[in-house]
């Protein structure tokens, strides 16, 4: 349907919610810092000093979690 230039007609048929400017953005930022909160709380607790890994490295890792 693009290559034919009828795809703009396909989605003009569709009929849905009304769209209001900025919802979809203000939904990410609401959700999305919390979800990176939760992913680096996670992070921090599975991290484990490695083998070969210093003290200071793995000290300085932990902190930037």
């Amino acid at each position: 349907m693009e290559a034919a230039g009828n795809l703009l007609n396909a989605w003009s048929h569709v009929q849905g919610p009304a769209v209001v400017r900025g919802v979809e953005s203000k939904r990410l930022t609401q959700f999305t810092r919390l979800n990176n909160v939760q992913q680096n709380e996670a992070k921090l607790r599975a991290r484990k000093q490695e083998i070969k890994e210093s003290i200071l490295a793995y000290y300085y890792d932990v902190l930037d979690l």
